[in-house]
């Protein structure tokens, strides 16, 4: 053996394998997360698997029946207490509009999420931290976990139909319908197991892509608690 090839490095089957066909990371997502994340190398793929989250959503969202739509915009406009704000509105009008905007905004929004959530996930372990991820790379994590919150919007359509409320989530919060609008009913909303899924598989990838330097539990903790901060601060002013 000469002394290059001793010297030579030693590279880890996931890191040679690449990140695979776009099936494969598909699947790889929902059934090995880390393995995933772990060859995705320094320039991952990301615009393919988030065009086929974006399109579930999409999807999703214009097979919701327009009087799901029409119980949605009855029920918002309960919520104003201004009374002549509500009745410069009418109800169809706006389940008019949201059956329109709402699909729009859920493909526009699967790209414009994952771009500003990487930029912030490069701020926060990057900067803050000391981690070595590239923007591209927390993008790819991003992207690709964004079919975890895709499937969690095509599994929830049926209980909007059926409940005829867009504002349902599988969570905890079903326990306890009666419960009034403040901050433990959004914590129980945010705490949704497809959100729970979602918050798991990005700490997951964040702790992949830094290679040791942030530690899964580290990356784990700042996720989930600024997530819980903001459904802290979210369920303040509902109550209001």
């Amino acid at each position: 053996m000469s002394s290059n090839e001793a010297h030579a490095p030693v590279h880890s089957v996931a890191e040679t394998a690449g990140p695979g066909s776009l099936g494969r990371r598909i699947l790889d997502t929902f059934v090995s997360p880390g393995e995933l994340f772990s060859r995705l190398g320094p320039t991952p793929p990301w615009l393919d698997v988030l065009m086929v989250a974006a399109v579930v959503t999409t999807v999703a969202m214009i097979l919701v029946p327009g009087e799901v739509w029409l119980a949605s915009s009855r029920e918002a406009l309960n919520e104003i207490t201004d009374p002549r704000a509500r009745e410069a509105m009418s109800p169809e009008t706006m389940a008019r509009f949201s059956r329109i905007s709402a699909p729009i905004g859920a493909f526009v929004g699967a790209f414009v999420t994952a771009l500003v959530m990487a930029g912030l996930l490069k701020l926060v372990f990057g900067m803050m931290m000391g981690g070595e991820a590239t923007f591209a790379q927390y993008r790819g994590v991003v992207s690709h976990a964004a079919l975890i919150s895709a499937l969690g919007v095509a599994v929830t359509l049926p209980i909007w139909i059926v409940t005829g409320d867009l504002r349902t989530q599988l969570s905890a919060a079903l326990l306890a319908p009666e419960l009034p609008a403040g901050v433990v009913r959004s914590l129980l909303q945010a705490l949704a197991v497809f959100n729970i899924w979602w918050l798991a598989v990005v700490a997951l990838g964040v702790a992949a892509v830094n290679r040791g330097r942030v530690s899964m539990a580290a990356a784990a903790g700042v996720i989930f608690g600024v997530f819980l901060a903001l459904a802290a601060v979210a369920g303040l002013i509902a109550g209001r």
